[in-house]
């Protein structure tokens, strides 16, 4: 008797970030039968910012879990109120993007969810063009599983490779409304959040335009994260984010952010960087006052921008591929997040549908059927 570890992969994730994780959470504990592998280029857990899940998004991602209840047996109740209950306690709060993840991923693995995170696993145009023929001499774990699966979730960001690939990267609004400074750091759990008044003071002293985020923190854990965002002029944005000659940014993005030693290096030379290190230096000590520090700093540029993919579904090869998270669109600040938790939610549920032929039939339009799923 064969088992579910001898079947072909039914639908493959790409992204291991919070939204590819639930993405395959949610779907498990919909159809235990599916065999669901996520890959990520990425071996651990990177980011540590905190994200702000709402409760309207936790709503929706329990509602949908307590309609699997009905017909699920004492191990599956288990496994489906056991993710409820992870996002009821993130409900509201602001959470770190590791402890997100790391919490996601030990869920998946109790599942049965395959979670690959390897520099071996990131995902390629050339890996998503291969034929869905399976030879026995495929050796490459990644295209083999990518071949197999009749399914495939790009949830692998802003700059997705799947977007990229299958839907030509065809985007029907794109728009920056605005830029940011993003200064990120760690402050004592002690340290008290900033109050309206602080903020005017700020403002009066600074003429800056900023908004703080500060997380909850982990309990078990001395520091919390925190953020300051400043408003900025183009100019000072690409200041802060230098290029090469072919356009490609070469510092202060996520994946390259600028340290406090090389940013007051760098506002030697750069009068924009100069004057809004002023705004983070006169932030900084406020913090101060309120009991706690700035540790670990870490610079980034953040476009305030927003963009939506012209296809968030199509028919590939043979394959049918969903995008979700920034993959599909990108909103400003926290909500990117929670649109990315609710587009999960509703991508399960089209693919446990598909799966079990409750609304799919073969020769039905998979683009017309997914196309405005994602209304958010």
């Amino acid at each position: 008797m064969s088992t579910i570890s001898d079947k072909p992969v039914d639908v493959v994730i790409i992204g291991s970030g919070p939204v590819g994780l639930a993405e395959a959470c949610i779907l498990k504990c919909m159809n235990k039968e599916l065999k669901i592998v996520v890959m990520d280029k990425r071996p651990d857990t990177t980011r540590k910012h905190g994200l702000k899940i709402e409760t309207d998004t936790v709503k929706k991602i329990v509602d949908i879990l307590e309609e699997n209840l009905i017909n699920a047996d004492g191990t599956e109740k288990k496994q489906i109120i056991g993710l409820q209950e992870i996002f009821k306690k993130w409900g509201g709060n602001v959470i770190r993007t590791n402890d997100i993840e790391d919490e996601l991923k030990n869920k998946a693995d109790s599942l049965g969810v395959i979670v690959l995170r390897d520099e071996k696993y990131e995902a390629t145009a050339k890996d998503l063009n291969v034929n869905s023929k399976v030879h026995s001499h495929d050796k490459n774990e990644k295209q083999k599983y990518l071949k197999e699966a009749k399914v495939i979730v790009g949830a692998d960001g802003s700059h997705s490779v799947v977007r990229e690939t299958v839907m030509r990267n065809e985007l029907e609004h794109e728009k920056n409304l605005s830029y940011l400074i993003e200064f990120k750091f760690q402050t004592p759990q002690t340290t008290k959040r900033r109050t309206n008044w602080q903020a005017i003071k700020l403002f009066l002293k600074t003429g800056s335009v900023d908004f703080e985020t500060m997380g909850k923190g982990n309990p078990d854990e001395t520091l919390k994260p925190a953020t300051l965002h400043v408003a900025v002029n183009k100019k000072t944005y690409d200041k802060f984010r230098p290029a090469d000659r072919a356009g490609n940014p070469i510092k202060g993005t996520f994946q390259d952010s600028w340290s406090e030693d090389e940013i007051n290096e760098a506002s030697l030379i750069s009068k924009e960087i100069a004057d809004t290190l002023k705004i983070y230096n006169a932030y900084k000590k406020d913090v101060e006052k309120r009991g706690g520090k700035c540790e670990d700093l870490k610079i980034s540029t953040i476009p305030m921008g927003v963009y939506r993919s012209k296809k968030v579904a199509e028919n590939f090869h043979g394959k049918y591929v969903l995008l979700a998270g920034d993959a599909s669109s990108g909103v400003v600040f926290g909500r990117g997040v929670n649109k990315g938790f609710q587009e999960a939610v509703i991508c399960a549920d089209k693919i446990d549908k598909y799966y079990k032929n409750f609304f799919m039939k073969k020769n039905q339009n998979w683009y017309r059927f997914t196309s405005t799923i994602y209304c958010v």
